[in-house]
């Protein structure tokens, strides 16, 4: 079954609402809900989601955080090999954030496919593995 590791920035699409490209990441989610292909997370995904839920929806930050979490997507577990390949990742792009790198990794990893709908991200990165811009 193909593999999606799916960044915050797309998690974020599912449920903030009216965001460009909104279409491309609920299908992504359509997909993994009728078993088409499969989820991994680094653990990271719930605190980057959080912490933009609670700033940009503070009143129902938990509501949809716990609505998340119901999905039971399937994280990852952190590694050694992870870590030093996230970290190898950063070496080889400048500028590259462990936050960012480390979905990247486990893409790599798990021969998956990284989606993003972080532009800036995907233009450093695009010719390294397989990495989808949403």
């Amino acid at each position: 079954m193909k593999v999606f590791v799916p960044d915050a920035s797309v998690i974020l699409k599912w449920v903030l609402g009216e965001t460009e490209n909104q279409d491309k990441a609920i299908e992504l989610l359509e997909g993994w809900l009728n078993q088409e292909h499969e989820f991994i997370l680094p653990p990271l995904w719930l605190y980057e989601v959080g912490n933009v839920l609670g700033l940009k929806r503070a009143k129902d930050a938990e509501k949809i955080l716990g609505l998340l979490l119901e999905y039971e997507f399937r994280d990852c577990q952190i590694t050694r090999e992870l870590v030093n390949s996230t970290f190898s990742l950063m070496r080889e792009f400048k500028g590259v954030t462990f936050y960012d790198a480390i979905y990247h990794a486990v893409a790599l990893l798990e021969n998956g496919v990284m989606v993003t709908a972080d532009r800036a991200y995907f233009e450093k990165v695009k010719g390294k593995g397989k990495i989808i811009l949403i």
